[in-house]
């Protein structure tokens, strides 16, 4: 008994281990960032967020790194999303628009600031090259080039 308790616990293990996989990051449009992008139109005009403040928005490679503080207990429990409205606006470069959304149910008053970055390539539009990224309540916009 005690020998198949140990085979199911490796068992599970090494399922766990598969799960957290970073290949699999890159197979959901992760890439080489953290996240991928969310392109929703219905979730960047009806998404709520809790308060935070953006420190920098930049865009280094194919990501779209973000420095951010909001209040909190330590952020591990943050739920940080980028929203992209999935509309292309006619300009030279072309215009896309997005938002970053944050759940907080930290209920701690201490300000933790965090990084995160998405990745942007699904963002690419074939014969384009690049675009203008605005960032809801970025006062810039931002140039990718791809």
């Amino acid at each position: 008994m005690n020998k198949f308790i140990s085979v199911l616990s490796f068992a599970l293990l090494l399922v766990g281990f598969a799960a957290c996989d970073p290949e699999d990051e890159k197979e959901n449009g992760a890439g080489d960032c953290e996240r991928a992008i969310l392109i929703d139109s219905n979730e960047y005009i009806n998404g709520l967020t809790d308060d935070f403040n953006f420190i920098n928005v930049e865009i280094i490679d194919k990501c779209l790194h973000i420095t951010f503080s909001a209040s909190g207990c330590d952020g591990e429990l943050w739920d940080v999303d980028l929203v992209d409205a999935d509309e292309i606006a006619e300009s030279f470069p072309v215009q896309r628009f997005a938002k970053m959304t944050l759940q907080n149910e930290e209920d701690c008053e201490a300000v933790i600031t965090q990084e995160v970055s998405f990745n942007l390539e699904l963002l690419e539009a074939e014969g384009e090259g690049s675009f203008i990224l605005n960032v809801v309540d970025w006062p810039g916009q931002l140039i990718y080039e791809y």
